[in-house]
């Protein structure tokens, strides 16, 4: 079972809905997920990419970054709607790494039959990376007033997120 209706991950509600889909059809190939990061703030950003620049082995290992971080104040990890992050990291179960990047395509192609936005397809691709479609349909726009409003609530708050 899931890990993605976890508080800690602070997921917009409709994402978390679609993960409900995700998970049913997951199953019945075969497939399950877990959550491994979710609303993360600027300064976990800043951690995730400079770790990236350092060193991509370390980086995969230490925190799971396996390609380059949007920059700060563009990730949809940052919970700028509703105060909900609106994409998540996911990763599959499977012990040899061959199935589990066999696993994990599926799960995409599976996200994207329900209207989930894949990283798979990026121009750089982040396999993990799932998230919510806006309501046109497109991505999020995390424009200037999102980075000001995420900005001040991560000062606020203090969040650093997952």
């Amino acid at each position: 079972m899931s890990n993605h209706r976890d508080p800690k991950w602070a997921l917009h509600h409709r994402l978390v809905s679609n993960l409900d889909l995700l998970e049913a059809q997951a199953a019945s190939h075969g497939i399950s997920f877990h959550v491994t990061s979710g609303a993360r703030g600027f300064e976990r950003q800043a951690i995730l990419d400079h770790a990236y620049d350092q060193d991509r082995e370390m980086a995969r290992l230490q925190y799971g970054v396996v390609a380059d971080p949007a920059p700060m104040g563009k990730s949809r990890h940052h919970p700028f709607i509703e105060g909900k992050a609106v994409a998540a990291d996911l990763r599959v179960e499977a012990e040899d790494a061959t199935v589990r990047a066999m696993k994990q395509r599926k799960l995409g192609e599976l996200a994207e039959s329900i209207s989930l936005f894949w990283g798979g397809r990026f121009l750089k691709p982040d396999l993990v990376h799932f998230e919510l479609k806006a309501e046109d349909g497109k991505r999020f726009d995390v424009d200037a007033e999102y980075i000001k409003l995420g900005a001040l609530l991560d000062v606020v708050t203090g969040f650093t997120g997952t």
